[in-house]
């Protein structure tokens, strides 16, 4: 076995080498490419997962089709995501990154976005939904193989954006590690409009919750005094 596979890497490497100088490719070469691709696939992979973040396009598409085969939400009912903290989410205190609390949030955002059947009515309207702001307290950490949940559910909205609260919950014992805050915006559309493609009727806003309202102005004062430096 050794021998063989040893010739066969001696077959591989002039076979490139001749093909090089030559620039002719000869029918029985395809043996010999079909005999490359094992050698050649761990490489790619190793370069695909250097220059793209693979295992986010391939967690979002396991989120896709898992939601796709659970029940359908109303855009006011709360969405619940379930995650585990890694040994690639650890910082260097052996606890959850900070940013990996971000990472999943966002991954919680796409699946109560596709509970409620936000991906059809942005396209019927032409629109999308982008991640205006965020804040975010963590008031205590994840360890490692500590699971956990995140809650997320639309606050409030006005004629630009939703503002969604998202909670990390530790499923142990339920303890709220971290709460967070995201203004998503809406372009192209707007808020009530594209709830108005979901449910197919008008939905009453809620009240402002004080809190949100702090966070609103508190962005607003920021957005004035950059416009100030531009």
């Amino acid at each position: 076995m050794r021998f063989l596979l040893v010739n066969k890497n001696r077959l591989l490497c002039s076979w490139i080498f001749e093909t090089s100088i030559t620039g002719e490719v000869r029918s029985c070469d395809y043996t010999i490419v079909k005999m490359a691709l094992p050698y050649l696939a761990w490489p790619a992979v190793a370069v695909m997962y250097i220059l793209f973040e693979v295992h986010y396009f391939l967690h979002s598409i396991a989120i896709t089709i898992l939601t796709m085969l659970q029940t359908k939400k109303h855009p006011l009912e709360e969405s619940v995501y379930y995650s585990i903290c890694s040994t690639t989410d650890l910082d260097l205190q052996i606890h959850m990154n900070n940013a990996r609390y971000l990472r999943e949030c966002d991954f919680a955002r796409f699946k109560f976005w596709c509970q409620c059947g936000m991906p059809r009515a942005s396209r019927a309207q032409n629109a999308k939904i982008l991640l205006g702001g965020a804040t975010i307290r963590y008031r205590r950490p994840l360890q490692l193989f500590d699971t956990f949940r995140i809650k997320s559910k639309i606050l409030w909205w006005d004629e630009k954006a939703f503002i969604l609260e998202q909670k990390i919950e530790r499923t142990q014992d339920d303890f709220v590690c971290a709460i967070m805050l995201a203004k998503q915006s809406v372009v192209n559309s707007t808020p009530e409009k594209l709830l108005r493609e979901i449910v197919g009727e008008e939905i009453q806003r809620p009240e402002c919750p004080p809190d949100v309202q702090k966070w609103i102005e508190c962005n607003e004062i920021s957005s004035r005094n950059l416009r100030k430096i531009d």
